[in-house]
């Protein structure tokens, strides 16, 4: 992502969110500053709930020079984000939601979501997504809960298992789980 700062030297960034309902869903984006992305991604699904938007959940984000920030839109002190004053409506179909935590980016279309196929299987070689993932939770600041959605298929959509524990707080608990 670009380097770009709004004030207080925290980045600024846009979130688009999508609102599903049975009929028709809409797309509308949001712009905060943040220290990081999850902040963001935090402030602005705050900011649906504040607004009554159901359904709401982040499907793209970037970072963004709030000078580019467009005429436009609508600020909202009280939730400390920006939002565009339309709404994209479109009819409610069946599509892929990326899994909690991965997030499409504005400006990188190279690995579009509409590239997915199904076919994925675990091989034993396939151990590498297991050891990313390790990666990544030792580079967090602290661990106060952990938690993980289980599914037997990617599609299994609201048929999901969530685990929730506060006592795997360190990287070595949360590996041995």
């Amino acid at each position: 992502m670009p380097a770009s700062t709004s004030t207080d030297d925290k980045t600024f960034f846009p979130v688009m969110i999508e609102s599903v309902e049975p009929e028709h869903s809409f797309i509308q984006v949001f712009w905060t500053s943040a220290n990081h992305p999850g902040e963001a991604i935090e402030k602005t699904l705050r900011a649906c709930v504040s607004l009554r938007i159901k359904n709401a959940f982040a499907s793209e984000l970037d970072s963004f020079d709030f000078k580019s920030l467009p005429a436009r839109v609508v600020h909202d002190k009280k939730l400390d984000v920006f939002r565009s004053q339309g709404r994209n409506y479109f009819p409610t179909e069946k599509t892929f939601r990326a899994p909690f935590g991965i997030i499409n980016s504005f400006l990188n279309d190279k690995y579009d979501y509409d590239l997915i196929r199904e076919g994925f299987y675990q091989r034993r070689t396939d151990q590498r997504l297991f050891s990313t993932f390790v990666q990544w939770v030792k580079r967090l600041p602290s661990i106060k809960v952990f938690w993980i959605k289980l599914a037997t298929d990617w599609e299994d959509v609201g048929r999901e298992e969530f685990w929730t524990h506060e006592k795997l707080n360190t990287v070595e608990l949360i590996e041995s789980f």
